[in-house]
């Protein structure tokens, strides 16, 4: 779900909230000789956990105080949400809430997608680390996480193999999808380009071929 933005006043963050349609606007500030600054007026918002009956979810969103009125006449999240007209909720976010509350109403066997913005954890220095990599969350001493290879926790992208990893997994899918064409010389060629490569580095290979 793109959020994007079409206006200046209907910025990521409306988009992404509950605004009711309060947009900011500009007002002439005028010093003593008539001159004028403008001036832009924000709407008044904060930032709250809101509790869906019908989808059994909670939703930390950014809603204006005029929108928190409105849900508070309404008597619930849901009941805005059906009762509101389309175009005074006015964002992206709203309107998508919207068709999945409708959705499951119509359909008790609707599962709900991810919610962009609804992350149980922030994607931060700390926790991107074990929470994108699945690594284990089990308690590990420090000396045993140096000497050790935990990479076998977690899948690695393409970018983050090597080149014997690549040929590897290059090999594996050629299995997979062309069983005939792989022969057993792919394999013996590709085991000896890694023994060579690593005996590359050592001193003894290196001046036996000076």
């Amino acid at each position: 779900m793109a959020w994007g933005t079409d206006t200046p006043a209907k910025s990521n963050k409306y988009q992404k909230g509950l605004y009711h349609g309060k947009t900011h606007g500009q007002r002439r500030k005028r010093c003593f000789s008539m001159k004028y600054s403008l001036h832009t007026m924000k709407p008044n918002v904060l930032r709250k956990t809101l509790h869906s009956e019908i989808l059994k979810m909670d939703f930390r969103l950014w809603i204006s105080t005029k929108a928190r009125k409105c849900i508070m006449k309404a008597g619930s999240l849901d009941s805005y949400l059906i009762r509101t007209k389309p175009e005074q909720i006015d964002s992206r976010m709203g309107l998508y809430l919207r068709h999945c509350v409708l959705s499951k109403i119509k359909s008790g066997s609707f599962k709900v997608p991810y919610i962009p913005g609804q992350a149980s954890i922030p994607k931060t220095r700390r926790t991107k680390k074990w929470e994108y990599r699945q690594l284990p969350t089990i308690y590990m001493p420090a000396n045993v996480r140096v000497a050790a290879d935990h990479t076998k926790y977690y899948i690695k992208t393409p970018q983050e193999m090597s080149r014997y990893e690549i040929a590897e997994l290059e090999l594996e899918l050629r299995q997979i999808n062309e069983p005939e064409e792989v022969t057993s010389q792919d394999q013996e060629d590709l085991t000896a380009q890694q023994l060579i490569d690593q005996v590359a580095d050592i001193p003894e290979f290196i001046d036996y071929q000076r």
